[in-house]
């Protein structure tokens, strides 16, 4: 006669189905951000417990398979224990990566910013002081085309200048914004769904103003570029 099967115990005694409960809900309120230390050190505590009634003091009934129950709940364990290492490791890498993105910016943002406002400010302000000497009387005698040249030049290089520092104010209000809001959603235990939304945040937030803004500022680079070349072709044909 085959042996008899000994059944599972049923799911409001199983140890397996305790387990399970508890780490559905550690891992929910570990991605939302809270570190259940005391709650996971407890169901570390449940296991063994109940390892040493089963397999040492045989203190359960044989009507249920306790050790086969016992065995699928540590494997549970196990395996979400192991899920949450590396799960973690992942979470710090990717936090890591924001932090260094909003230093990085930060730093770039600045440096760039001092040394295209330097040349492009003394640029335009070379022509627009050029242009004035000329329209003012500073020069004896100007040309009917020089004084047009001026008038072009002056127009299009405070056009240049505004469209650069509209550009780039855009860009440093926003990305300072955007920084502060990134900054806080690291802080202590993130929650997961926030750290992996930063990046559909900055599509939404950031990267369109960086367009604008840099249209603006690659425009006014052209702007000048076309003052310039309007007012040399005016001396040319006067």
């Amino acid at each position: 006669m085959a042996d008899e099967i000994i059944p599972l115990p049923p799911m409001n005694m199983s140890i397996a189905a305790h387990v399970e409960r508890e780490w559905g809900q550690i891992l929910a309120s570990w991605k939302k951000g809270w570190a259940s230390e005391t709650r996971l050190s407890d169901l570390e505590h449940y296991i063994e417990v109940y390892r040493e009634k089963i397999f040492e003091k045989r203190e359960f009934s044989p009507d249920y398979n306790w050790q086969a129950d016992w065995l699928r709940a540590k494997s549970i364990h196990d395996a979400n224990v192991d899920f949450v290492r590396n799960r973690r490791a992942h979470i710090d890498d990717v936090k890591k990566m924001w932090s260094d993105w909003c230093a990085n910016t930060e730093k770039g943002m600045l440096s760039l910013s001092i040394e295209v406002l330097k040349s492009m400010v003394l640029l335009n302000g070379a022509a627009i002081l050029a242009s004035l000497a000329v329209l003012s009387g500073q020069i004896s005698s100007p040309t009917h085309g020089a004084m047009i040249a001026a008038k072009f030049t002056i127009l299009f290089s405070v056009l240049s200048l505004i469209m650069l520092a509209t550009g780039h104010g855009m860009i440093f209000l926003r990305a300072v914004e955007v920084q502060t809001t990134v900054r806080g959603a690291l802080l202590g235990n993130t929650n997961h769904s926030k750290l992996y939304a930063i990046g559909r945040y900055l599509g939404r937030h950031l990267n369109p103003v960086i367009d604008i803004g840099n249209a603006l500022i690659f425009g006014s680079v052209g702007v000048f570029a076309l003052g310039s070349f309007i007012g040399a072709i005016v001396l040319i044909a006067a």
